[in-house]
């Protein structure tokens, strides 16, 4: 048995949707969303579908050869990705569920093979207010509801 760091989705803190190859991600802890361009949204799907990030490199490194900068591009988007909390990494192993097996050719199709994206994200924080509100918890009977929490002030 080999132990490996897995990057998975963090679905404990976030949901995500991708409609018309754009991905949308809101990180419910946060508050804040983001929103993927072309080749994140393919490095995204590719994570979600169990590809590891070798298979992911090797896949974009054949799909642009020339490009020097693919690997630290890659690597550089994840690592953004984690420290938004969008994704977790995992001391996982084969048999605990991971496919290393998934090849992200057919994930990655969508990627234009004429010119190089550098896999990207917007963070967008204008929502924060009201995405975190917990309309479960947050009723007032007077108030109605949700009502958001008053943040005590400093002195």
């Amino acid at each position: 048995m080999q132990n490996q760091v897995v990057i998975s989705i963090n679905h404990s803190q976030i949901v995500h949707e991708t409609i018309d190859g754009e991905t949308i991600i809101l990180n419910m802890d946060s508050g804040s969303y983001f929103s993927l361009n072309n080749s994140g949204t393919a490095v995204w799907e590719s994570i979600s579908s169990g590809v590891s990030l070798n298979e992911i490199d090797k896949e974009l490194q054949r799909i642009y050869p020339n490009t020097e900068t693919v690997k630290n591009d890659l690597d550089d988007f994840i690592e953004k990705l984690l420290a938004e909390a969008l994704l977790s990494k995992n001391a996982n192993t084969e048999e605990n569920g991971s496919d290393f097996s998934k090849k992200p050719e057919s994930l990655l199709h969508n990627l234009s093979r004429d010119s190089y994206e550098k896999p990207a994200f917007e963070k967008y924080t204008d929502m924060q207010d009201i995405l975190q509100l917990d309309p479960i918890h947050e009723v007032d009977e007077a108030a109605g509801w949700p009502v958001a929490k008053i943040q005590p002030e400093h002195a």
